[in-house]
């Protein structure tokens, strides 16, 4: 069984380090979401305590890294690939606009 989510904030010399911890899966990440919202400005996201981690969690996490302008450090090779993706599918330049069929085109025209 997994250990939950959680997380602890460290101040330093450089910034405020948020250091994750636990699995950031859905089962597990309870309600960390409002949490991590009221951090504010933090220096670095530490991700070296994460054990598995699904979209759930990487999403949560990405959010924090926009909101807060944290650089990200310690993530596993897995997790870095999936926080990846989640920035990219985050892009506003991939959305595409919708595609309507004849009749609103026809409108819209």
């Amino acid at each position: 069984m997994g250990q939950a989510a959680s997380f602890e904030i460290e101040d330093g010399p450089e910034g405020r380090t948020l250091r994750l911890s636990g699995d950031w899966v859905i089962a597990r990440v309870g309600r960390l979401s409002n949490d991590l919202r009221g951090e504010g400005e933090l220096a670095t996201l530490d991700l070296s305590g994460v054990g598995q981690m699904d979209t759930v969690g990487a999403w949560l996490i990405h959010r924090t890294v926009v909101d807060s302008g944290a650089a990200v450090t310690g993530a596993s090779q897995n997790a870095a690939r999936l926080l990846n993706e989640v920035m990219e599918a985050d892009r506003p330049d991939r959305l595409e606009p919708p595609k309507y069929g004849g009749f609103v085109r026809g409108l819209d025209e």
